[in-house]
């Protein structure tokens, strides 16, 4: 297994490098350029992953609903 983005703590930042942070990630998927998206549910946000290893926020603000 490889880490490929995270710190391993539960938080919420967007960054580079395994400066980021995921809480509680639960569905993830992959597109054809090799981007990562991940539902983080503790979040209640969609982030993306990309190929140089870069977490950005796509969808949702945080706020539930």
């Amino acid at each position: 297994m490889t880490v490929i983005a995270g710190t391993g703590e539960p938080d919420n930042l967007d960054g580079i490098n395994h400066e980021e942070t995921f809480n509680r990630q639960q569905g993830k998927a992959i597109d054809k350029s090799g981007n990562i998206y991940v539902a983080d549910r503790g979040n209640n946000k969609i982030r993306e992953i990309l190929i140089n290893g870069t977490v950005i926020t796509i969808v949702g603000n945080g706020a539930f609903g």
